[in-house]
């Protein structure tokens, strides 16, 4: 996105709720607000204040659930390595 040398050059800068929604997302993923601040041309101390406001740290975002058909290919990966273990064995 923008990569701003120094943090007075995005003092001023009004974020869209999109984009506040994304900074939240990173943030709760553990980026860090100095990272985002650079990235988003926001002051750090305004990440943070938004952050203790809203308890962004206190709720984590968790990862999505598996979906089926990863949870199939998990169980694949399991059965291949269980055979490759079991004809192993024969072959001695």
């Amino acid at each position: 996105m923008f990569e701003p040398s120094t943090y007075e050059e995005h003092m001023g800068i009004h974020l869209s709720p999109e984009a506040w929604q994304e900074l939240e997302t990173e943030y709760r993923a553990g980026a860090p607000a100095k990272k985002l601040a650079q990235k988003y041309r926001v002051s750090p101390d305004t990440i943070f204040a938004r952050s203790s406001r809203n308890k962004w740290r206190d709720s984590p975002i968790r990862p999505a659930e598996p979906t089926y058909v990863e949870r199939l290919e998990c169980v694949a990966i399991r059965l291949e390595n269980v055979a490759r273990v079991l004809l192993s064995g024969r072959e001695k």
